[in-house]
Order: structure tokens, then sequence, then C-alpha cells
């Protein structure tokens, strides 16, 4: 009796509490939420941000893994302003502008796994590189008149950097099939650590929030 006791125990110590198959996984993912410019830069209103692209995870532990994405996100912010014409009253108007930066983002996160073999709970967090791919904003004054020679449609920044630094942090949960598929959702902020370019002579700092969906195999 007294050794199938010690046997009982040794298997309920010894049985892993969390599992997840190790190794390489490969998929795709989605994202959808909102990006803005950060609250120490200009006041802005948030956009519509978006993105698709590839990603990955190596479980190193049942535990322990390293995630990363190349995706191409559209991200944004609204603007509004006051332009001072050069006629002869100085004339004011009002306007707001909306800003798109396309690029190429590719976070690498540490993730840490908690669940079981077919239903988990991650949290992961790590640096980000993008790439600016295109950059440009459209100008709208709220008098009609004035906007029809002067509004913009999609004009090209000039003051925009190459590359945009930013931290990556979120959480999510993830679930694998019979079939060794794994299908996630997660939430994901994304905050720059470097300006994305300037605007009327200040440095300009992004940030966004988004939820994705994606799946792996």
């Amino acid at each position: 009796m007294k050794s199938f006791i010690l046997i009982a125990l040794a298997s309920i110590f010894t049985t892993p509490l969390f599992s997840q198959n190790l190794g390489l996984k490969v998929g795709t993912r989605l994202s959808l939420g909102q990006s803005d410019f950060s609250e120490n830069t200009v006041s802005s209103t948030g956009r519509l941000c978006m993105g698709a692209g590839a990603t990955a995870n190596y479980q190193f532990t049942k535990w322990f893994g390293l995630a990363t994405d190349v995706m191409l996100m559209k991200k944004g912010a609204m603007v509004k302003g006051q332009y001072q014409s050069n006629d002869v009253l100085n004339t004011k108007y009002n306007y707001s502008e909306n800003y798109k930066f396309y690029q190429a983002e590719l976070p690498l996160m540490a993730k840490l796994r908690i669940g079981s073999e077919h239903f988990g709970f991650k949290f992961f967090a790590g640096p980000c590189i993008a790439f600016n791919l295109i950059s440009n904003s459209t100008r709208t004054y709220e008098n009609e008149n004035y906007n029809n020679n002067n509004g913009y449609v999609n004009r090209t920044l000039e003051n925009v950097n190459v590359i945009e630094k930013s931290v990556v942090y979120g959480f999510g949960i993830e679930t694998k099939s019979k079939r060794d598929e794994v299908f996630f959702l997660d939430f994901k902020n994304n905050n720059g650590i470097s300006p994305i370019g300037k605007i009327n002579g200040e440095n300009i700092f992004t940030r966004y929030s988004v939820l994705s969906i994606g799946w792996m195999f």
C-alpha cells in the first residue's frame, strides 16, 4: 500500500501541468484596431489601423517561446489645426488632416504560455522595427470654397524617417486542433520609442492597439 501511494504521488508531481508541442510553427495573422499619435506629441484623434502578414512561434519549453511577425501595417491619426492665410484680413481657416503610414513591421517577442496542451493563455512582449513604405496626408478645410483651391489629397510626407522603433506587448489565448494546428486570438499594443517623423517641426511618435486572429501549423 505504501509503495502504491509513493508511485501515485510521483506520477502527480512528474506529470506536466502545462503542455504544448515544442518546436517551430508558422502561419498567418490579421489585425484590426486603432492608432494615433502619442499624448506627449501632437494632439490627435484615432484612426483605423489594420494589418496582415505571416507569423511564427518557436516553443523552447512548455512555458517559454519566441514569436515574430512579418506584417504589412496601415496606421495613422487625424489632427485638427488652423491655417492663417496671407490675404489682407489674415483670415484663419480651420482644417483637419488625416495622416496615413504604410509600413513593413518586424517584432520579436518573448512569449510565456500557461495552459493545457489544447488550450492556453499567452503573454508576450519585445522590441519592434518598422520600415516606412508610403506616408501621406490629406487636408480638408472647413471652408468649402477655400478647400477647393487649397485642400489636398494623399500628399507625400517629406519629413518621415525610414525606420521607426517601438515596443510591443499583449496577451491572448490559443487552442490546438486534433490536426496539430494552432488558432489564436490576441490583443497587442505597439508604442513608438523613436519618432516616425516631424509635423510642423515637432517629433511625432505613434502608437496603436489591435485585436488579432491567426492560424499556425
